[in-house]
């Protein structure tokens, strides 16, 4: 008796309406089987294209065959030809390995004795379709997207600072979305301004919540559609030209085009370059002199075999210091630095409201998959009802209760995936509330621009160096409330004039919860002061993601 292995395989749900469902496969080669006497050893199932070989079902059979050549089967049994492959080139490949481990590929609807050199030829026939099916559906799109950009419809997924959203007719459209949008705005703004280099601006637009990489950055301030244009690529005989989109646009065409002009005329400002002392000296600029209160600078003396760092003053005064000392002597009081307990709970909700995307994302995912189960459950019940009616056939109900449970197994595979989702974002904010916790790590283990954006959020305007470095003394306003710095001074007089974004119903909100907190405990603050402490939040929480 011959043994047999059963390849099945689908790529898109038409071919699931048209019959070639795996089930609808697995049944006819397993009748084919029945009918000639064969033993089947194994079958594989997958979904995935046959533009070339390269589908995980596929590989790992083949890996079984050459690992076990003994136990290699007789025959690969398909139902056509196209289950087996669409690249001409590749199949003609396969099938000589396939020869070489003595495993015959038969298709059972179009059965062809390849031991018959005239067979081959209509072998050639049947890959020729199908790839060139597979070339056709693909020149059909081409057409279809340039066609689409050419009415000024986006076709693609939509670009950073752009959501989806259904028109009237229900047609989707893209639209500015928040606070990407905002974050891009202000990106090209920066640059027009021409007083820092773009990868200046990209870091700055990064601490800002911006999510992407520096060459996609590029892109972005590349990219015509911001302006509410659409690039029309070349195409067959056209050359590649702009045309109105029906979106908005982010920012104004001669905001775009200022941008562009300095792009390309190669006078960009050049990337500064980046010092070996810059670890040593990360404190540079930050801290002011003990003797006469001007801002201290830092520098490097070639000793024997080394190079020794010294912050020192650029004044008469002459004052200079040993920065690893200073450096070794700072993460030592910021490791003395306890949180306030009731500001845990705050951070919380900070964490909360600046990943806020991720968080409903999960909450509306677990959502959207259980009603989508809850209706496939709903769709067996009425074809069984159906059935009892005789209003449908057996098969046809066979078919759609099938294919019911295989949509169930799947999502709730994403359900499953969903939860972990969900046990990950409290394992998030566990983590934040550690860094909370143990800022001296998160900023004994940041690069060394996150260091200086922490720097700027925990010193006063001007801290003043002292013999012991005392936080009390340099502190701000918001360090000293987040943390319980116990000190002589007011705080609220440490509060220097900041810039702040126009204030949303979350930053009220915060504000009033920090009231609430240092009432709890006894102590006055005003809101200003409060304030300091929500932004201060809020940005740690944007430099520790």
């Amino acid at each position: 008796m011959k043994t047999a292995c059963l390849y099945i395989r689908v790529s898109t749900d038409e071919q699931a309406i048209t019959g070639y469902s795996l089930r609808s496969q697995e049944d006819r080669l397993l009748k084919f089987c029945l009918g000639h006497g064969i033993e089947v050893v194994n079958t594989i199932q997958e979904d995935h294209s046959a533009k070339d070989f390269n589908r995980p079902g596929w590989i790992a059979m083949m890996s079984y065959f050459k690992r076990h050549r003994s136990l290699c089967p007789d025959l690969l049994l398909f139902t056509k030809w196209d289950r087996f492959s669409r690249n001409a080139g590749d199949a003609y490949y396969m099938l000589t390995q396939l020869k070489k481990m003595n495993i015959e590929p038969r298709a059972i609807d179009q059965a062809l004795d390849l031991s018959i050199p005239e067979n081959k030829i209509i072998l050639g026939v049947y890959l020729s379709a199908s790839e060139a099916e597979n070339e056709r559906r693909s020149i059909n799109i081409k057409q279809g997207i340039h066609k689409a950009k050419q009415e000024g419809r986006w076709p693609s997924h939509a670009p950073l600072g752009y959501g989806y959203q259904l028109t009237d007719n229900g047609q989707k459209k893209i639209c500015p979305k928040e606070p990407e949008a905002i974050t891009i705005r202000k990106s090209f703004s920066q640059i027009a301004a021409n007083k820092q280099s773009v990868k200046s601006v990209y870091d700055e637009m990064i601490l800002s919540g911006l999510k992407c990489s520096i060459s996609h950055f590029w892109r972005i301030i590349r990219n015509p559609i911001y302006c509410g244009k659409i690039l029309v690529p070349a195409f067959e005989n056209e050359k590649a030209y702009l045309v109105n989109g029906q979106h908005e646009a982010i920012i104004p065409e001669s905001l775009f085009n200022e941008v562009q002009n300095r792009l390309n005329n190669q006078r960009r400002i050049p990337k500064p370059v980046k010092q070996e002392s810059g670890e040593h000296l990360v404190l540079r600029g930050f801290i002011y002199c003990p003797i006469c209160h001007r801002r201290l600078t830092g520098s490097a003396s070639k000793g024997k075999t080394l190079y020794y760092y010294y912050y020192h003053c650029a004044s008469t005064c002459s004052f200079r210091v040993r920065s690893d000392t200073i450096n070794d002597l700072f993460i030592k009081r910021l490791q003395e630095l306890h949180v306030n307990k009731a500001y845990m709970e705050i951070y919380k909700d900070v964490i909360k409201y600046i990943r806020k995307d991720l968080f409903d994302k999960q909450s509306v995912t677990r959502k959207n998959i259980s009603q989508h189960i809850d209706r496939q459950v709903d769709r067996i019940i009425k074809a069984r009802d159906l059935l009892l009616k005789n209003e449908i056939e057996i098969e046809d109900f066979q078919i759609i209760k099938a294919d019911g449970e295989r949509r169930i197994t799947l999502l709730g595979m994403e359900l499953q995936g969903a939860s972990v989702l969900e046990a990950k974002k409290q394992k998030d904010i566990n983590d934040a509330i550690q860094q909370l916790s143990n800022i001296a790590d998160l900023y004994k283990n940041a690069t060394l621009t996150v260091k200086k954006e922490l720097l700027t959020m925990m010193l006063t305007e001007k801290p003043v160096l002292n013999q012991e470095l005392d936080l009390s003394i340099m502190a701000s306003s918001a360090l000293i409330n987040v943390y319980n710095i116990h000190n002589n001074v007011d705080a609220s007089t440490r509060i220097y004039n900041r810039s702040y974004d126009q204030e949303d119903g979350y930053i009220t909100e915060m504000i009033n919860k920090v009231v609430a907190a240092e009432q709890k405990q006894g102590r006055m603050i005003s809101q200003q002061s409060a304030r300091e402490n929500v932004f201060f939040l809020t940005k740690l929480a944007r430099v520790a993601q």
